[in-house]
C-alpha cells in the first residue's frame, strides 16, 4: 500500500517521497505520470529523508527524478510502483498558487436540523469561508436548513455510507485539499472561536509552517435541561461546563492544512500529515491515536463541545449511532453529562454572537435551493445574486468579524458592479 508526497518541481526536476506501508524499509523503483496518462520520468525512490523517521516508514524513500522544463506541480498526477504496478495519485502543496479559501469546515452530520443552520452562521461569523458537509441519510430536514445557504458556502454530499466519518474525510481530503488553507474537522455540536474574539484566519496565521495546530475541547453538560424552545440557541441554552483542567477537555480536534495530511487514524480527532502538528503554543503535540492530548490550553482557540443538549435532542442523537464506528449510544453518557462535574462552571461566552446569527439566518430564510448528491461548481466563480446575499449579512453585522470578508468582497470596482447581471459569473476571489 503506497503513500507519498509530492514536494516540488523546479528546474525541470521533480521531488517527494513515496514507500510501502506494507514493506516500510524497501526502496521503490517508480514512474510518473501526466494528466494525459504520459509516463514522463522513471527512477529509484531510495533518497535520505530523515524527516520521515517520526512516520515509522524507513528514511530512504526520497525521489529526485528529471522531467520537462515545462511541467508545473499540478501536471503530475500520480505515480506506480514498477514492481507491483500498483498506482497512488500523489498529493502536493501547491506552493505557488494560493488556495481560494483560507478556512474551511469539513463535517459529516445526520438529523442536524434543529441547529444545524445556527452551527454554519455561527462559524461565518468566525471567519470560516466554506462548508464542506456530509449528510449521513438525515430523515429531518438538515438538508433543508442546510440549503439556506448559497453555493458560495456549501458543498453538500450525499453520503450514506455507516460507519462513514473517516471515509468522508478522505475524501474531502483527496477532492478538495487544493481549494483551502486551511480546513477544520469538527462536529455539529462543537463550536470552534477564539476566546479573544479574533478572526480565525488571523489566528491561524502564525501556525503556517506547521501542517496543522489542534485545539482542545471545552465540553458542556445538559445545563440540567430536560428540553429547550424550538427557537433556542444553543449557544444561549447551555452555559454549563466541565472546569478546563477537567481530563475530557484534553480531548482536540484537528485543523490542519489538507494538503499535508497522509491519512486519518482509526480515531477522527487525529491525523497523519506530512510534517509535525503544533498546539496553540505552537509546541509539538504528542497525543495518543485517540486524540488526547495532555498540555490543555484555551486561550487562542477552543471548541465548545455540546454533546448531549437537553434530554429531548439526546434521545434524538442517542437514535442516530456514531459516525466513526458501529454501537449504541445508552442513557448513562447522558446522566454523566447532566452530572454536577460536568455541570459545575457557568461560562456562556458565546452568548454575544446570538443576535448577529439570528440577522444572518433571517437573510437566509427564503434562500433555497435543489439537492443534487454532489453539489461541484467553479469555487473561483461567484453567482452574482449570492454575491448580494453575502453583502446583505456583511452589512448587519457590525462587531468586525467580517472586516476581512468585507475587503476582499469589495475589492469590485464601480464599473464591475454596474455591470453585474443576476445569475451572471464573475470571479469574486
Amino acid at each position: 500500500m503506497l503513500i507519498g508526497f509530492l514536494d516540488d518541481v523546479r528546474d525541470g526536476r521533480c521531488f517527494g517521497w513515496v514507500a510501502d506501508r506494507i514493506s516500510p524499509n524497501k526502496s521503490l523503483s517508480i514512474s510518473l505520470y501526466d494528466k494525459n496518462n504520459n509516463c514522463i520520468a522513471k527512477g529509484m525512490a531510495s533518497g535520505h529523508r530523515a524527516d520521515l523517521e517520526p512516520l515509522g516508514l524507513g528514511v530512504f524513500h526520497g525521489f529526485d527524478l528529471q522531467v520537462g522544463n515545462n511541467l508545473k506541480l499540478s501536471d503530475i498526477l500520480f505515480l506506480v510502483d514498477n514492481e507491483s504496478h500498483e498506482s497512488y495519485p500523489l498529493k502536493y502543496n501547491r506552493r505557488s498558487e494560493k488556495p481560494i479559501f483560507q478556512l474551511s469546515v469539513c463535517a459529516i452530520v445526520k438529523n442536524e436540523g434543529r441547529d444545524i443552520a445556527e452551527w454554519i452562521a455561527f462559524h461565518l461569523m468566525q471567519g470560516v469561508e466554506h462548508f464542506f458537509i456530509f449528510d449521513n441519510a438525515s430523515n429531518d430536514n438538515t438538508v433543508e436548513q442546510i440549503l439556506r445557504f448559497p453555493d458560495s458556502f456549501i458543498t453538500l454530499i450525499d453520503w450514506p455510507i455507516s460507519p462513514g466519518q473517516q471515509a468522508a474525510y478522505m475524501y474531502a481530503i483527496s477532492k478538495f485539499r487544493d481549494f483551502s488553507q486551511w480546513m477544520a474537522f469538527i462536529d455539529a455540536d462543537e463550536f470552534l472561536f477564539s476566546p479573544n474574539g479574533d478572526d480565525l484566519r488571523l489566528v491561524l496565521e502564525p501556525y503556517v509552517n506547521a501542517s496543522g495546530v489542534v485545539v482542545h475541547w471545552a465540553v458542556y453538560g445538559s445545563s440540567r435541561k430536560k428540553t429547550r424552545q424550538d427557537d433556542e440557541f444553543v449557544i444561549d441554552s447551555f452555559d454549563l461546563r466541565a472546569p478546563l483542567n477537567f481530563w475530557i477537555n484534553g480531548y482536540v480536534k484537528s485543523v490542519l492544512n489538507p494538503r499535508q495530511i497522509i491519512g486519518v487514524c482509526m480515531s477522527p480527532h487525529v491525523f497523519v500529515t506530512a510534517s509535525e502538528a503544533v498546539n496553540e503554543r505552537g509546541q509539538l503535540v504528542s497525543y495518543t491515536c485517540g486524540g488526547f492530548e495532555a498540555n490543555t490550553s484555551c486561550e487562542k482557540l477552543r471548541i465548545n463541545h455540546y454533546p448531549v443538549k437537553d434530554f429531548d435532542s439526546w434521545v434524538i442523537k442517542s437514535k442516530k449511532g456514531f459516525a466513526d464506528q458501529e454501537g449504541e449510544r445508552n442513557d448513562s453518557m447522558f446522566e454523566y453529562y447532566n452530572s454536577a462535574e460536568m455541570n459545575s462552571v457557568n461560562d456562556g461566552i458565546l452568548r454575544k454572537y446570538s443576535t448577529q446569527i439570528r440577522r444572518i439566518l433571517d437573510i437566509f430564510n427564503k434562500k433555497s435551493r435543489n439537492f443534487s448528491s454532489v453539489f461541484e461548481f467553479d469555487f473561483k466563480k461567484i453567482k452574482s445574486d449570492d454575491y448580494k446575499l453575502i453583502l446583505d449579512v456583511l452589512d448587519c453585522v457590525n462587531d468586525g468579524n467580517f472586516c476581512y470578508w468585507k475587503k476582499r468582497l469589495r475589492n469590485f470596482n464601480d464599473a464591475e458592479l454596474a455591470g453585474m447581471k443576476t445569475g451572471s459569473e464573475v470571479d469574486a476571489i
